[in-house]
């Protein structure tokens, strides 16, 4: 993969096909950004002709940002910033059997690695905006949310299989979520963010994966035995309600599910 670096303006939302399977010749903005967003659709390592550029991030509005950063430091850095890391998706991709590409699961907002595991420089793809993908023999070709399509090289096993994972895993941390509301009395409604996406055509799946997600707060602790997650994880304790020095007049603060999230995790 090369580039003819032609301008540092940001490309315009006209175009909507990007070939990175071929050299290219898009314009791009030179970025020190040393970390994914949630407005990042692709994360491509960028390792030819330009050694103190690292990394390729196509952006939502179609714009290809060139960063000194590779795509393990973006991602870790991302990571970092969630409310659900790496840590929380490990035990359910494991359970997957699902062992080497971990990909980062915060609700709604998913990036899965296509190759390689979670500490190396792999391409990443959002599936949250992802609309529907073809896979070949060699590369991969994704239409996003906006029209927009990007086509890669793949060589890699079945990726519907590996969606289907990072969708069952998305529902079982949303039930999960709701469940531990309502045990501190809570009875929230968590509403799809990117409806369209490929990963709500999962939503009324009953295969066996999806019948893990959990209906009550007995299934929820079934599951956390089942993962063998350690009893001080914040989720199997908010399902238990193993807080007697926290009684629930103290989490008045709660007004939306990050500030819950956030509180559980401090405990």
């Amino acid at each position: 993969m090369s580039f003819r670096p032609s301008t540092i303006q940001p490309i315009s939302t006209g175009l909507e096909s990007f070939d990175f399977t071929k050299p290219l010749s898009y314009p791009y903005i030179q970025s020190h950004q040393n970390s994914a967003t949630h407005d990042s659709m692709l994360i491509l390592p960028f390792n030819q002709q330009r050694p103190t550029k690292k990394s390729l991030i196509l952006n939502q509005d179609n714009q290809l940002q060139l960063t000194p950063y590779s795509t393990r430091q973006l991602i870790q850095h991302y990571n970092h910033q969630q409310l659900i890391d790496f840590s929380q998706t490990r035990h359910l991709c494991r359970y997957f059997d699902h062992h080497r590409k971990i990909p980062q699961i915060n609700g709604d907002y998913q990036l899965l690695p296509l190759g390689g595991t979670a500490h190396q420089n792999t391409s990443w793809v959002a599936l949250h905006y992802v609309a529907a993908f073809e896979q070949f023999d060699s590369h991969v070709l994704f239409r996003f949310l906006n029209g927009t399509t990007a086509e890669l090289n793949y060589y890699g096993q079945q990726l519907e299989t590996e969606i289907h994972h990072c969708a069952a895993i998305g529902r079982i941390l949303r039930a999960s979520l709701r469940l531990c509301s309502l045990s501190f009395g809570y009875d929230i409604t968590i509403h799809a963010r990117f409806p369209d996406s490929i990963i709500h055509q999962y939503d009324n799946c009953t295969c066996s994966r999806c019948q893990k997600i959990p209906q009550t707060t007995a299934d929820l602790v079934q599951l956390l035995d089942e993962l063998e997650i350690n009893k001080s994880n914040y989720i199997y304790k908010a399902a238990t309600q193993a807080f007697p020095e926290c009684p629930l007049h103290e989490f008045a603060w709660y007004n939306d599910v990050n500030v819950f999230i956030k509180q559980l995790r401090r405990l």
